[in-house]
């Protein structure tokens, strides 16, 4: 590794900073504090390395900046209007504090000359993220929060009459007056995902989790978007998540065995179809898609008692 004890010096920082330069979301961020936040005792010298870096960009985008902050990162958060939210700053303070405490890159630090001045910078770091807390986002005031329910109630309007480019703009003014209305950006991206522009929806869907992470339906939002975007694996990562919380959507399950069998993962792809139709014994989709998965291993029999089930729905739906 090269020795900089500057928290963009190493290569594992400078590396996850080209990542961080293309994005147009906070998404490097949150999994950088994500891989460390989720190891168990051993925290990986590389992981450590980019997370250090993260937490220097969530520490700069709510005000406390380090003095060697990169120019390109500030112009980074500027262009992107990325803001961190409380809760991913008080995980980046308790992971920096791991780091600095029993992390492979502590070890690979001490008794380096070195180290007192790395143990400085990191300690600085920490100390600027538990500014944070003591400085939390500003909460919309009464007269305010009516405001931005009055014009998300006209966005609705707008969606309610499939005119998604007005109730785009009804978004746009609701995240101004509440640049943490986790709603707004839901509904936006959900206009956006209607306008075909499903990068656009991406943005909303990743500051709609950031902000509130435990509202189910973003993943399978999300999921829709990255499979407009042909990014498969990232779409089951979403789903996977989404019924690791309710398994009792069956949409997610049916969603999930299409990724799978558009990956060639026909196994899978007929376990997710099942599990679709046992939580909906008329998903007709279902039936179809999994006659096609078994055909695709050669379990013709199989296929066939699917393709006839399909059949007898459809037809059904029809006679009604």
């Amino acid at each position: 590794m090269e020795w900089d004890t500057s928290s963009f010096g190493n290569d594992g920082a400078k590396d996850w900073l080209q990542i961080l330069l293309v994005s147009k979301t906070g998404d490097p961020v949150r999994e950088a504090i994500d891989i460390v936040d989720g190891a168990d005792n051993f925290i990986d010298a590389g992981d450590a390395e980019r997370a250090v870096a993260a937490s220097e960009v969530i520490a700069a985008s709510r005000d406390f900046p380090s003095a060697k902050l990169p120019t390109e990162v500030a112009l980074w958060i500027k262009s992107q209007r990325y803001q961190a939210p409380d809760a991913l700053a008080a995980r980046a303070a308790a992971i920096t504090g791991r780091i600095l405490s029993t992390s492979e890159l502590r070890d690979l630090w001490d008794g380096t000359s070195a180290a007192g001045d790395w143990l400085k910078t990191v300690r600085d770091l920490q100390f600027r993220l538990e500014q944070i807390e003591k400085t939390p986002l500003p909460v919309t005031s009464g007269a305010e929060a009516a405001d931005v329910e009055g014009v998300f109630n006209e966005a609705v309007e707008f969606v309610s009459e499939g005119a998604h480019d007005a109730a785009v703009q009804k978004y746009d003014r609701c995240l101004e007056l509440d640049p943490n209305f986790v709603i707004g950006y839901i509904g936006r991206g959900t206009s956006y995902l209607a306008l075909g522009k499903f990068d656009e929806a991406l943005v909303d869907f990743n500051k709609a989790i950031d902000l509130g992470p435990e509202i189910t339906e973003i993943y399978y939002l999300r999921a829709q978007a990255y499979f407009q975007t042909e990014k498969l694996g990232r779409a089951i990562a979403d789903l996977t998540i989404l019924i690791n919380k309710d398994q009792s959507r069956s949409d997610a399950y049916f969603m999930r065995g299409l990724g799978n069998a558009e990956l060639g993962r026909h196994e899978k792809a007929i376990d997710d179809f099942t599990k679709a139709i046992a939580l909906d014994p008329e998903s007709v989709n279902a039936y179809l898609h999994r006659a096609q998965a078994y055909e695709r291993l050669g379990r013709f029999d199989m296929a066939g008692k699917d393709q006839k089930q399909y059949e007898r729905l459809t037809g059904s739906m029809r006679s009604l």
